[in-house]
């Protein structure tokens, strides 16, 4: 399936293999995929899908990407399909909460302390005094 993009954006994929030649197994080659940002926010089965054969393709382990192009239906094709989801830059409460229930693998934030706090109230621990 073709599509026309009308807004595309990078994403990288560290590639990890076992390989004994490494130091220690790892290949840390970075892969660059061109996304259609626009249906992918469409949340379209069938480019996500694409999404995960392109990766596949790759040799990845899974997909680092802005978390404006997540969605619950990605975060659930890609471990459907054994992959992770690693997703960044998430900065304001908001979009952490949001973020955080599409079950991401990985989220990288500037926040860290914000994010620890929604942690405790999504699962009730009490703050440290």
């Amino acid at each position: 399936m073709q599509h026309k993009s009308t807004a595309s954006a990078n994403i990288i994929l560290p590639i990890i293999s076992r390989q004994l030649s490494q130091p220690q197994g790892l290949d840390m080659r970075l892969v660059q995929v061109n996304v259609d940002v626009d249906v992918l926010r469409s949340r379209s089965t069938e480019y996500i899908n694409e999404l995960v054969e392109k990766v596949r393709e790759a040799g990845a382990v899974g997909i680092n990407m802005r978390f404006t192009g997540a969605s619950p239906e990605l975060v659930n094709i890609f471990h459907e399909n054994g992959l992770q989801v690693s997703l960044w830059t998430v900065s304001n409460r908001f979009d952490m909460k949001k973020v955080l229930s599409y079950g991401a693998d990985n989220i990288t934030t500037r926040k860290p302390s914000v994010y620890k706090d929604i942690i405790r109230e999504l699962t009730g621990e009490a703050s440290p005094k």
